[in-house]
């Protein structure tokens, strides 16, 4: 097993000290642990998030190539966290921002047909202030095709409306659920059930 949890937040940089993947020690037990630690040396939002550096484009490049050329002289090996809502960005901007609601409408419209369906199992929820924080398990149904995967959600909600919608899932899990999905079409006795917890 490893990690790649050990790291800054606000900044890039090797928390442990390492460039390079290591055993942590456990303390209380006296050992090396069996996990391996491959350390998080930069991160997106550390660069460019408003509570953060918020580094212009140009210098978070420069940052960003920075680390990189002391790993690469270092013969060192470290993880790097891009949020997959940066590749999106210009998208939800458009999508949502510009033309907000008739755009969200227009995406959600296509799921109202019969073989189309959209449903959403909350697991748990949080708020603090404006920011509403789920887990949850969404399904994506599309004739006897049902795909199920686990995802973590962020909301800002302002005046009643939700100003800010973040997803965050595991490719892995959503492969997975594909297949599940898949096996269920020739074996319905095994296509995924509605969650229960």
């Amino acid at each position: 097993a490893y990690d790649t949890s050990l790291a800054f937040a606000e900044h890039e940089g090797f928390r442990c000290g390492a460039s390079f993947p290591f055993h942590p020690y456990c303390l209380a037990e006296e050992r090396s642990l069996a996990l391996l630690e491959v350390p998080l040396a930069l991160m997106d939002t550390g660069l460019q998030g408003a509570q953060y550096r918020a580094l212009g484009a140009a210098e978070a490049e420069r940052v960003a190539r920075e680390i990189l050329a002391r790993l690469r002289a270092g013969s060192g090996g470290a993880a790097l966290l891009w949020h997959n809502v940066r590749f999106d960005q210009s998208f939800l901007d458009a999508a949502l921002v510009r033309t907000g609601r008739a755009r969200l409408a227009k995406a959600f419209a296509g799921m109202e047909r019969p073989a189309v369906g959209f449903e959403a199992y909350l697991h748990a929820i949080s708020a603090e202030g404006p920011v509403v924080l789920t887990e949850r398990t969404d399904v994506i149904v599309w004739g006897g095709f049902r795909s199920q995967f686990w995802v973590c959600g962020r909301f800002d909600v302002h005046g009643g409306k939700i100003t800010l919608w973040r997803d965050a899932f595991d490719f892995v899990d959503i492969v997975r659920g594909s297949i599940r999905g898949l096996i269920g079409l020739v074996a319905p006795g095994l296509a995924p059930k509605a969650p229960t917890g």
